[in-house]
């Protein structure tokens, strides 16, 4: 079963869906009301971790409404969200790989917040495509230690035609609270691996002779894609 749909616009290209299209089936679907028992069955920090990711997605719907304020308070708000709940900053440095360790503090801060805006301009973009999915976390069993302060907890998305996708949400410890770093499918979505396979095929279909390399192309690149 394919996960994530096949989305074409000027702001999202398919290495952003498995990010955008779980976003936007939280803020456009509905938050099952067990969801907060079901996280309080598990204790330490499990039911910690549990109740994190369904704290996403009540933030989520709350930021729904900032739609209705014009592109960039959307942009703003949804953004707000990202920047609060995922480990960004990891995930870039994962994304953009061996680029990134070559490239200086100021490339990676603009590559950086470049990637923000992208994921935050597609799932803007696919809300009001995805209408009537419902989001729910699975049992506790479904939540599992990786190692010390790091968990994968699971969810599962349901749609008006009664299909069920898994949803595996990879989360840290950030001090007093969680971070998402990973977003992952049974069917072998993966929104690291993901991105990193669509800026890695950017770089090879570089034209020859092409004055930026590297991360600087990336963010030529991404600087196109979000332009207002």
């Amino acid at each position: 079963m394919q996960v994530f749909s096949n989305v074409r616009n000027p702001g999202i290209s398919r290495a952003a869906r498995p990010a955008v299209l779980i976003f936007a089936v939280l803020v456009a679907g509905l938050i099952f009301p067990t969801t907060a028992g079901q996280a309080q069955q598990s204790s330490g920090a499990a039911a910690g971790a549990r109740s994190f990711v369904a704290e996403v997605g009540r933030q989520a719907v709350e930021t729904l409404p900032a739609r209705r304020l014009g592109r960039p308070a959307a942009r703003a708000a949804f953004q707000k969200l990202l920047r609060a709940r995922f480990d960004v900053a990891g995930i870039a440095r994962r994304v953009f790989a061996d680029e990134w360790q070559s490239a200086s503090g100021d490339q990676r801060k603009e590559a950086q917040e470049l990637y923000e805006k992208w994921v935050t301009d597609g799932l803007m973009n696919l809300l009001g495509r995805h209408t009537g999915e419902t989001f729910r976390l699975l049992g506790a069993k479904a939540t599992k230690k990786i190692n010390a302060g790091q968990y994968v907890v699971g969810s599962e998305i349901r749609r008006p035609g009664g299909e069920r996708v898994r949803v595996d949400w990879s989360v840290r410890r950030a001090g007093q609270s969680w971070l998402i770093t990973n977003l992952r499918t049974p069917d072998g979505g993966d929104l690291v691996a993901t991105h990193r396979a669509e800026f890695r095929m950017i770089l090879e279909q570089a034209p020859s002779g092409a004055e930026s390399t590297g991360l600087e192309y990336i963010i030529e690149e991404l600087r196109i894609r979000t332009a207002p």
